[in-house]
């Protein structure tokens, strides 16, 4: 059952994918905004891109509501796993990990991913959303104090007891946090979520960046060595700009994986002032 489902999907979310790169001129992005973030693209490159953004859109929204409607159990036959060595060295040595994605490709499936490889693992959401019982363990951590104080504490347990956790770097919104910042993403100044630095430093943790890609009819999660590890010692202001800076050379070099709110906040976000 799980192979039939996993091509049912695959082939819809290419459907979607096409769909959405025909609406693109009516539903944007923008191809004059692709620019603006990235301009070292010509005009054609620009417009490509906001048609290929435009397509991912329309595609990674029915993938999440597909993990909704099946589960992720059942949808691991979609997956194709690369880079999985970063990931086992570290749990063989017995360091704890801090996956650290953006809002960047078809994000879903990093779920589904360790599903297949099964290694339990703590989703930190900024949000609560319904979800499966999938085995994954979700955890909302926006909203009052108690809420973040609480998802922090689990977080940071999990974590020394060796395990996983992941939590988003970055806020679609580009609004100020009550944390430091703003850091350097694409000479942008742009305000990142301070939970990964934060369970990284308290849990002793290592940063492992970790992206979804869809390439030539395959949904792809890609596991990259480990961006901070915890003999490094960094404060968590260090850490957000090692992670900044990660992500700016990953958003370069694969901009047509970005999701169009990111791209908008990116757009929105001021310039960095050269300093004298």
């Amino acid at each position: 059952m799980q192979r039939w489902l996993a091509e049912i999907v695959r082939r819809i979310y290419g459907v979607a994918h096409r769909v959405g790169q025909l609406t693109q001129p009516l539903a944007g992005p923008d191809w004059r905004v692709v620019q603006s973030v990235l301009p070292a693209c010509d005009r054609d490159q620009a417009r490509n891109l906001a048609r290929s953004m435009a397509g991912r859109r329309i595609a990674n929204g029915f993938l999440k509501r597909a993990a909704l409607w099946f589960g992720h159990k059942r949808m691991v036959g979609l997956v194709d796993i690369e880079g999985e060595r970063h990931l086992r060295d570290l749990l063989n040595r017995g360091v704890p990990i801090v996956l650290a994605p953006w809002h960047f490709g078809p994000m879903t499936v990093i779920g589904t991913a360790m599903i297949k490889l099964g290694v339990p693992l703590l989703v930190l959401q900024r949000w609560p959303r319904k979800t499966r019982g999938d085995g994954l363990e979700y955890l909302q951590f926006e909203g009052s104090t108690a809420t973040r104080i609480k998802a922090l504490r689990h977080g940071v347990e999990t974590l020394r007891g060796g395990g996983v956790a992941m939590t988003v770097v970055d806020v679609p919104e580009n609004q100020p946090r009550d944390t430091p910042g703003p850091y350097n993403v694409l000479g942008r100044a742009v305000y990142l979520l301070q939970s990964a630095a934060t369970l990284a430093r308290m849990g002793q943790a290592a940063i492992l960046p970790v992206t979804a890609h869809w390439n030539s009819g395959r949904l792809i999660v890609r596991f990259s060595p480990p961006a901070i590890l915890p003999d490094e010692m960094l404060t968590e202001p260090e850490i957000q700009n090692a992670l900044a800076a990660w992500w700016s050379r990953q958003i370069a070099a694969e901009p047509e994986e970005l999701w169009s709110l990111s791209l908008e906040a990116l757009e929105r976000a001021p310039q960095v002032k050269p300093t004298s």
